[in-house]
């Protein structure tokens, strides 16, 4: 069941109402799922930071049999028998052209920076100098 972005504000909003810390929380973003860009994990990513948590990056790693298998295997040309150990996350951004090993790692160091500013309270949402800078940094970097 995928969560929605209303739901997930509203559970952050519950957890801090409980008592817990921004930087105390971690969404798990997943990234390399079939036909998705490295754009719709940064705007997952910003979506997460903008709630004031921590976002923690996990890589897809396609299981045999399931819709998503099938899903790499037509747009990816993965061989339909491969073997699954080929299919983790080290190995399968190298199948794919259009979002590659590369930028998994750039998407990690983007993860590290957000989770820095959640853990020393900084708003990268403000409308601060700093924030402006950073912002455009980060586009740049992408």
């Amino acid at each position: 069941l995928k969560v929605t972005d209303a739901s997930l504000a509203r559970a952050i909003k519950n957890l801090k109402n409980a008592g817990y810390q921004g930087r105390e929380l971690d969404v798990y973003v997943i990234m390399g799922l079939p036909g998705q860009s490295a754009e719709e994990v940064i705007e997952s990513m910003l979506f997460v930071v903008s709630l004031g948590v921590k976002v923690r990056l996990t890589s897809f790693s396609p299981i045999p049999g399931t819709k998503d298998w099938f899903r790499s295997v037509e747009l990816y040309r993965m061989p339909e028998d491969i073997d699954p150990l080929l299919t983790n996350n080290s190995i399968y951004p190298l199948n794919r052209e259009d979002f590659t090993f590369d930028t998994f790692r750039q998407l990690r160091r983007l993860s590290k920076v957000f989770n820095f500013g959640i853990d020393h309270d900084i708003n990268f949402f403000d409308q601060s100098q700093l924030a402006k800078k950073i912002r455009s940094v980060i586009k740049q970097k992408i």
